[in-house]
């Protein structure tokens, strides 16, 4: 019985988590679901991969190497080391999160004024039937 908010409180916090990511788990399901029936079959999920598979094959040999498959990373590295001294420091890491924080907030205003816009074009033809 002692355990019983605490529960409640662990699966409530689940669930919020889950509803949050669902937005982002619908967007990455629509894209790998090439046919639209709202399920991912062996094919759509193969042709995914595969293509992922041919990004980090930078020569084309049909083998990723370590090296091509620490690209991605190591370019992301590169991005964050912005004094490139081969060593990200905490202010560094700051400026770049802020930098990130700053952009998606510009693509959520963009994109938020596209739905409004959007949302007053569909309200302005059903008026006019």
């Amino acid at each position: 019985m002692k355990y019983k908010l605490p529960i409640s409180i662990l699966i409530l916090s689940l669930f919020a988590s889950l509803a949050m990511s669902a937005p982002k788990g619908m967007k990455r399901l629509s894209q790998l679901d090439q046919d639209d029936n709202g399920q991912i079959n062996f094919e759509e999920f193969s042709k995914n991969h595969l293509e992922r598979f041919s990004d980090l094959d930078k020569n084309s040999d049909g083998i990723i190497s370590q090296e091509e498959f620490l690209m991605p990373i190591s370019n992301h590295f590169q991005r964050m080391d912005l004094n490139s001294d081969g060593a990200i420091e905490k202010e560094e890491a700051k400026k770049v999160m802020q930098s990130k924080k700053q952009k998606m907030k510009k693509q959520r205003n963009k994109r938020d004024k596209k739905k409004q816009r959007n949302k007053r074009d569909r309200k302005g033809s059903n008026n006019k039937n």
